[in-house]
Parts: structure tokens; C-alpha cells; sequence
């Protein structure tokens, strides 16, 4: 009728980037983990730990979540635990001591992550595996 016809069509497709749980995706957060289990009084935060990951802070926030089914900073906070966990079983050093040594900013924060963690606080938690001894 008007001289315009259908002369072929096109298709796009074009692949999208990997899945953030991809393989590589596995390295990278198994990298970031070894790095806090080996240097837990650091500066750990999430811009850090992302640099050291060369990614963002929130794609590093979304393949912790997807890989490890956690966040980086409660990932910290339970290395950080472990680590003052022990030190107050293993050792007799003073509360503040142990913070410090655990990579925690104060004592204050040290006891709110110990009570939230465990449900008591860190001295009672030492005299309870001293008594057990």
C-alpha cells in the first residue's frame, strides 16, 4: 500500500555480568575472611575490606549475604569475639587488655558485643570458665 515492507528483523542479546555467587565471587570473600581471621584488630570496615576485595562496599555487602549468609561487620564481630573468647580463657589479662588485643574499639563496645553474643558479660563469663577449671 504505502511501499514500506518488513525487509528482516534483529535480535539483541547480550549476556549479563556473573552472579555475584559465582566461583570467583567464592575467592573473593574466601580472600576478605582469611585477611580478618589473620588481622582482626584492623580497620575492618566495609569500605576496607572492599578495597581489599577490589568491589564496592555494596556488592561485597551482597555476596557476603548471598555466600555466607551474614554481613562483614557481624563476620567481624565474630572473629573479634573469638578471639577475646579465648584471651579470657587462656589468659589473665585485664578486661581492657582484651579489647584492645581483640581489635574492638572500647571496652564498651567489647561488652556490648560479648553480652549481645553470649548473654552475660565477659567477667562473668571468665569467673564461669574459671570455676569449671
Amino acid at each position: 500500500a504505502d511501499g514500506r515492507r518488513i525487509i528482516g528483523t534483529m535480535c539483541l542479546y547480550r549476556q549479563d555480568r556473573k552472579p555475584e555467587t559465582s566461583l570467583e565471587w567464592h575467592d573473593h570473600i574466601k580472600s576478605i575472611t582469611a585477611y580478618i581471621n589473620q588481622h582482626p584488630t584492623e580497620d575492618l570496615s566495609l569500605r576496607r575490606l572492599a578495597t581489599l576485595g577490589q568491589t564496592t562496599p555494596s556488592k561485597l555487602s551482597r555476596a557476603f549475604g548471598k555466600i555466607l549468609n551474614t554481613t562483614p561487620a557481624k563476620y567481624v564481630t565474630t572473629v573479634r569475639l573469638n578471639l577475646a573468647r579465648n584471651l579470657l580463657e587462656e589468659t589473665d589479662q585485664s578486661l581492657t587488655d582484651i579489647a584492645q588485643a581483640a581489635g574492638f574499639a572500647s571496652l564498651t563496645t567489647f561488652y556490648r558485643a560479648f553480652r549481645k553474643a553470649h548473654g552475660i558479660s565477659p567477667a562473668v563469663w571468665r569467673s564461669i570458665r574459671e570455676s569449671m577449671k
